[in-house]
């Protein structure tokens, strides 16, 4: 992306941040930028409208960039049905105190 698509990227991660409740200051705006720079803006629009209709939550950079680059294979998502996406969230196991310990 260079400075030319900055409007069409504003929009898309506004959109968003209004589909999923997040707020998006000028530093965080900045920040997604800029590590998404290396994309095309046309790419970065195809992640977009795939998190929308595959996410529960705001994507991190790392997740679009995955998107980007046809990582679907990633930790944090695995096929879900035909084509569909589910995030993996971490789960916390509660095995209590005859859990064995973890060599540290």
């Amino acid at each position: 992306m260079n400075v030319n698509d900055k409007i069409k990227f504003v929009e898309l991660m506004t959109g968003m941040g209004e589909l999923f409740d997040k707020k998006l200051s000028k530093l965080l705006m900045k920040i997604y930028f800029e590590s998404l720079k290396p994309y095309s803006i046309v790419d970065f629009e195809k992640a977009v409208n795939k998190i929308i209709v595959k996410s529960k939550w705001f994507p991190k950079p790392v997740e679009l960039i995955e998107l980007m680059q046809g990582n679907c294979h990633s930790p944090i998502y695995v096929k879900n049905g035909r084509d569909g996406l589910k995030r993996i969230e971490p789960k916390i196991d509660n095995a209590g105190s005859h859990a064995p310990a973890y060599p540290g």
